[in-house]
């Protein structure tokens, strides 16, 4: 692909019911002026939504195509409206709308870096707060495909880095950027709402072996009395 992005941000604006609206903004330079082939815009959806009822809108930019992509992803493709002139800025705006409310303890979006990039940033707002934040890179091992595990895995990756997304307008506002990510890299960014991070703690430690086994125990005293 004969195009780089000098400068990717994706916006999240979370509206007081967490009804999210998404909107990423590329700054693009086409190197060939015979670009030949489709952009791709990559889409995190809520689990079993289809590619056929999915609502993508650009306004400098037009479909080409679309496919779904494991559970939660959908791949757009686009070819801009108007010729790019080669090695100037061509800005490429995209939105959707996942469905439903994301009024869970805990938010997470991925972030997946698709071509060369020069500052790749994430902003989540909304009028509600945060307490706290986190992002790190997928790892291969272990695999974090529930929510339990992803989760975990994030509470503990709060403990061990001391790098965090910053937290801004009293609580309303995550922002995190990187510069120069590799080609191919995907980031996890987790957000935790007010008192998101007692509940899931407390969560965790139920569903774990040893707190099945104090609830069990705990019922059985109870019955026995």
């Amino acid at each position: 692909m004969n195009v780089i992005c000098p400068e990717h941000v994706k916006t999240i604006h979370l509206d007081p019911e967490w009804r999210a609206e998404v909107t990423v903004r590329q700054k693009l330079v086409f190197l060939d002026a015979r670009q030949r082939g489709s952009v791709r815009d990559v889409c995190e959806v809520e689990a079993g939504a289809e590619a056929d009822s999915f609502t993508w809108r650009s306004d400098d930019a037009t479909e080409t195509g679309r496919r779904k992509r494991g559970r939660n992803t959908i791949v757009v493709d686009w070819k801009p409206r108007t010729s790019p002139v080669p090695f100037a800025l061509y800005e490429h705006q995209y939105t959707w709308n996942p469905r439903g409310a994301l009024g869970a303890p805990a938010l997470s979006t991925e972030l997946c870096c698709g071509m060369k990039t020069g500052l790749f940033q994430c902003e989540i707002v909304a009028q509600n707060e945060f307490e706290a934040a986190v992002v790190f890179e997928r790892p291969r091992w272990p695999l974090l495909n529930t929510e339990r595990k992803l989760i975990r895995y994030a509470l503990r990756q709060m403990e061990a880095s001391s790098e965090r997304p910053t937290i801004g307008d009293g609580g309303r506002r995550i922002e995190w950027k990187l510069v120069g990510p590799k080609v191919g890299a995907r980031f996890i960014l987790v957000v935790f709402r007010r008192h998101g991070v007692a509940v899931w703690q407390d969560q965790l430690q139920k569903s774990s072996i040893f707190g099945r086994a104090r609830q069990f125990i705990g019922r059985l005293s109870s019955s026995a009395q």
